[in-house]
């Protein structure tokens, strides 16, 4: 407690030096540049005088001290200016980050940030529906990676409508195919085979079947 005003006091000693009211902190919350070797990054500084050097540290606070949904939910939105992403397939609260490596960090509804599939399972072993939709998730991701990392050539003749196809190897003629669910295929036959075995509709079966 001694700790806590001794930093608000400090705080506000500083509140004429640099913080001010932005829309990318909630209300009655102030920010600014850092200065020194966090030189361009932010500052959060609280309603109470705590400062914070950034949203997600600041929600993993107010998660920990126990804020209101409210309260939660007011910065837990705003994480988006750090990069932070919704999605329908993860559960409840559940926030999403893809870093520069492709890597990707999970921040769970408790703010523990989860930094493997493998951790994420474990946090999720107790629920098949939300296991499944994070396999879901997980082949979204990859999906974009590979859409993201290649130049994919959209409406070929030669593929079925929806599908993407690029040139591998430079001049060499061979071709990659792209599905619309992010699958990546070497060529149309293995394609056609892997439509086959997965169930598609004989339409799609068809589709790919003419391409060959």
């Amino acid at each position: 407690e001694i700790f806590l005003k001794q930093e608000a006091c400090i705080a506000d000693d500083d509140s004429l030096n640099g913080w001010m009211e932005d829309g990318s902190v909630p209300e009655g919350w102030k920010m600014k540049k850092q200065d020194g070797k966090n030189f361009g990054n932010m500052s959060l500084l609280s309603p109470n005088g705590i400062s914070y050097p950034s949203r997600k540290i600041a929600l993993q606070s107010l998660i920990g001290s126990g804020s209101s949904k409210e309260e939660l939910a007011a910065m837990r939105k705003l994480l988006s200016h750090e990069m932070w992403k919704e999605s329908d397939l993860l559960p409840e609260y559940w926030l999403y980050k893809l870093q520069a490596s492709k890597a990707v960090l999970i921040l769970t509804d408790e703010g523990k940030e989860l930094k493997s599939k493998q951790s994420v399972m474990e946090v999720l072993k107790s629920s098949k529906d939300d296991i499944e939709k994070m396999e879901m998730f997980y082949d979204m991701i990859g999906a974009h990676k590979l859409l993201v990392k290649y130049d994919w050539l959209d409406n070929q003749e030669s593929v079925p409508e929806g599908w993407k196809l690029r040139n591998v190897d430079g001049n060499s003629g061979k071709q990659s195919i792209l599905s619309p669910k992010g699958t990546s295929f070497s060529n149309r036959k293995i394609a056609l085979q892997s439509l086959i075995n997965s169930g598609a509709s004989e339409m799609e079966v068809s589709s790919m079947r003419e391409k060959l």
